[in-house]
């Protein structure tokens, strides 16, 4: 009986965590896919509540690469969907040395929440 109860417990804790897991924020990045020595890489991240109630995510981003490993994170607060502010869009931007530094970079971006993570996108960039 005790075992049934706890069991019940668990439920009702997974029936009210599940749907903001279950409908996760949909999350879009452009990033070039080439970048010049001397020059900027800009990076541009989109985050969709497609929920109905706003939520708080934590957005973390990367570059890493020969000669860079940046990383920064913020956190969005999404009105839920069909609201103003459903949507929210920003960058974050490198400016590569000159004379140097020519490779294949990595940008990651993810969306949190609670320290769950629930999207992820990898963009690689290539610098000549």
């Amino acid at each position: 009986m005790r075992k049934r109860t706890v069991g019940l417990a668990l439920v009702l804790v997974l029936a009210f965590a599940l749907p903001s897991l279950a409908s996760p924020p949909v999350l879009t990045v452009t990033a070039p896919r080439n970048a010049h020595s001397g020059g900027p890489l800009l990076v541009t991240y989109s985050v969709a509540n497609p929920l109905s109630n706003p939520i708080a995510l934590t957005v973390q981003y990367s570059i890493s690469g020969p000669c860079i490993d940046k990383s920064g994170s913020e956190t969005l607060t999404v009105a839920g969907a069909g609201q103003a502010g459903s949507t929210q869009t920003n960058s974050f931007s490198y400016t590569f040395l000159s004379g140097g530094c020519a490779g294949t970079y990595t940008v990651n971006v993810s969306v949190n929440y609670n320290g769950v993570q629930l999207a992820n996108v990898s963009r690689t960039v290539g610098v000549q």
